[in-house]
């Protein structure tokens, strides 16, 4: 119960926001928002952080938010936000559901499936910078629906494999 009243912060008041800790890299942010939003636990997402706002160390990063500026928003952040919040609310399982960390045949991929009686993913991360694909026998399922992503979740001869492009997140609900 105290892993699921925990927030889960990507950035805060205390700390350099998180489009600067990523050197500018919008993919890293993606990811981190990514996992954030799938992540037991209660995302917290300090304003501007959702429109890419950068900032060092405090005080720079409790500048103002831009509202008359939205040319310098970066847009990309902007829909992942608005996306994979959207996914938070109407998914059960990655608002309540058990989290269990999938074994892969390798560390390419980052897996784990969040779950309840009645909604069951699998999330997967690819922080490289070229494509991988993984084996993943833990899974049991043999239709996906992709919620979020492109990635892709195939079981040929019982064996299940997620494949992802570079730098890349996916969500599935397992529909059988």
């Amino acid at each position: 119960e105290a892993t699921c009243a925990n927030l889960n912060l990507l950035g805060s008041h205390d700390v350099p926001r998180i489009l600067s800790l990523a050197g500018g890299d919008t993919a890293t942010v993606v990811l981190s928002v990514l996992l954030q939003m799938t992540f037991p636990g209660a995302p917290s997402v300090y304003y501007g952080d959702e429109i890419g706002l950068a900032g060092g160390k405090d005080p720079d990063n409790r500048r103002g938010f831009p509202w008359s500026d939205e040319s310098v928003w970066d847009l990309d952040i902007l829909a992942a936000h608005r996306e994979l919040v959207a996914l938070r609310a109407t998914c059960p399982a990655l608002r309540r559901g058990s989290y269990r960390r999938l074994q892969t045949d390798s560390v390419a991929i980052h897996a784990f499936e969040r779950r309840t009686d009645d909604d069951h993913l699998i999330i997967a991360v690819n922080c490289w910078d070229d494509a991988r694909a993984v084996d993943v026998p833990e899974v049991v399922g043999s239709d996906f629906d992709v919620l979020y992503g492109t990635g892709g979740l195939a079981v040929d001869n019982d064996e299940t494999r997620i494949a992802l492009a570079p730098r890349e997140g996916a969500i599935w609900r397992v529909l059988s």
